[in-house]
């Protein structure tokens, strides 16, 4: 092994940072894709080394006795930062889930959404919960916006936009904001 080669060695075994396999084959500590750049050291060369010298076996084996409990803590972050994020996408992804769940043609689809939503929030629905539920919420937003078939004093419910007369183009909000002579 070459002297610049076995001081570099040396330093990256000291400071505790780097493993063995990091050394000869450039494979990040805690796993991953091999990183060419992170390689000091020809496997051949560096294991020669160490049974030349017995000091610097010694050495080797004392700075990498703990690198596989350091390699498994690297290891296990990473696990548990994968299933956050996978928990975080799958929550991301809760609205576009419940929005299918409603009809494609029920006019308030992202109305009764957000009620699912805010009953999750508030701890009265759970996640599990959601389906059987639906009909009820879909029930809710019907009653609170009623269509064609709700009554007000006897009477259908007619639209603002609709025209007073067929031959004129005066329509029932036009009465209530200017009159119907004005």
């Amino acid at each position: 092994m070459k002297p610049e080669a076995l001081v570099k060695v040396t330093a990256a075994l000291e400071s505790g940072g780097a493993t063995i396999n990091q050394i000869i084959h450039g494979r990040p500590v805690g796993g991953g894709a091999v990183n060419r750049s992170l390689r000091l050291v020809d496997s051949a060369a560096f294991y020669r080394h160490r049974r030349e010298n017995p000091e610097f076996d010694r050495f080797v084996a004392e700075a990498s006795a703990n690198n596989n409990r350091l390699g498994q803590k690297i290891r296990y972050a990473r696990e548990r930062t994968r299933a956050q994020t996978e928990a975080r996408r799958e929550e991301a992804s809760d609205y576009q889930k419940i929005l299918a769940m409603f009809p494609a043609n029920f006019p308030g689809r992202s109305d009764a959404a957000h009620d699912v939503f805010v009953a999750m929030f508030e701890g009265s629905l759970k996640r599990e919960d959601v389906r059987p539920r639906v009909k009820l919420f879909i029930a809710a937003h019907d009653r609170m916006f009623p269509m064609k078939y709700a009554n007000f004093a006897g009477r259908p419910l007619v639209s603002l936009d609709a025209r007073l007369f067929d031959e004129g183009t005066m329509t029932l909000g036009d009465t209530i904001s200017r009159g119907l002579w004005d």
